[in-house]
């Protein structure tokens, strides 16, 4: 198998870098956007590797037109 693409290796990687403690409590907002989506998959992959606790919440930051559909 292959494993990730270099963008995601790259996020997970920065993720991995906060160098939290185990325990940690981790909220990523999340807006429904491809950032956003990406950097709480990062987490979720991340967080139990650490020992984290992880949480996303979702938001709608009212920025574009459709933001709220994203959101939801």
């Amino acid at each position: 198998m292959a494993g990730p693409s270099p963008r995601v290796a790259a996020v997970r990687s920065a993720v991995a870098a906060l160098d939290l403690p185990p325990g940690a409590h981790v909220v990523v907002a999340c807006s429904g956007g491809p950032d956003s989506l990406a950097l709480a998959a990062a987490v979720a992959h991340v967080a139990p590797r650490r020992g984290w606790l992880a949480r996303a919440v979702v938001v709608d930051h009212s920025l574009h037109a459709g933001s709220a559909a994203a959101a939801a």
